[in-house]
């Protein structure tokens, strides 16, 4: 069975709009919440979390929330870092320093 055809056959269709939207949004936390405020069982989120749908939802909510967190933090260094470390990027930091002759120069490094 193919994944279309799997969820061309979802019996919750209300249910699963709403997984769907809740996914959109962002705002996810805990499957076994987003499960009882449906009225379905763990298992069910679980299916459908596998269904194409879901991950192209679960993906535009991710998009949604770090375009949220650019905006709100757009100068704050912190939020910069923290946007970073979400896509496993990790930051370079740069210093500067100088020598006993005074000569500044940077040094940079992967934490």
């Amino acid at each position: 069975m193919t994944e279309s055809s799997e969820s061309s056959k979802i019996q919750k269709k209300q249910e699963f709009a709403a997984f769907i939207k809740t996914l959109e949004s962002g705002s996810v936390s805990f499957w076994q919440e987003i499960a009882e405020a449906l009225g379905v069982c763990r298992e069910t989120i679980t299916d459908w979390q596998k269904l194409p749908e879901a991950q192209a939802a679960k993906q535009r909510g991710i998009d949604k929330c770090l375009k949220e967190m650019e905006k709100a933090g757009a100068k704050d260094w912190r939020m910069w870092n923290e946007r970073l470390r979400i896509l496993k990027i990790m930051p370079t930091e740069k210093h500067e320093l100088s020598n006993r002759e005074g000569e500044s120069f940077e040094i940079s490094w992967k934490e």
